[in-house]
């Protein structure tokens, strides 16, 4: 393991998860700012963040046990070392396919709540008298 940059509630961080952490910070402010921009509210950008985030994390770490599923099922026979996420082992594409489907979610999302608003609105009208 890497010499730790510091300890955070007794977990080391190394330079490369500070680098992650650093890179994500800073894509999310730039995020912000071309949100901000284009006059878009930040539900778009907290809804990204906490769509892209796990889903990243999570998709990169299922990527690198399939890359390495020999040494995971074989070799140790033990598949629930799959899911020490806290040994390492992440995969940049499994990352990026994250990241994307958590964008494309988030943009759905928002765009169901214009289109689909209106919608379930006119319905739950209809049926309000019989509720009432």
């Amino acid at each position: 393991m890497e010499n730790a940059l510091l300890t955070v509630a007794g977990l080391p961080v190394t330079p490369f998860g500070a680098g992650v952490a650093l890179s994500a910070l800073v894509f999310l402010c730039a995020m912000g700012l071309a949100l901000a921009r284009q006059k878009l509210g930040y539900g778009v950008l907290v809804r990204y963040a906490v769509l892209a985030l796990p889903l990243g994390f999570v998709l990169s770490r299922l990527f690198f046990v399939a890359a390495n599923y020999a040494y995971y099922f074989i070799e140790m026979s033990n598949p629930l070392l799959t899911l020490y996420f806290w040994d390492g082992g992440y995969s940049m594409s499994g990352a990026i396919i994250g990241f994307l489907l958590g964008g494309q979610v988030g943009v759905f999302t928002v765009l169901s709540c214009f289109f689909l608003g209106p919608v379930i609105s006119a319905i739950a009208a209809k049926f309000r008298p019989w509720f009432s």
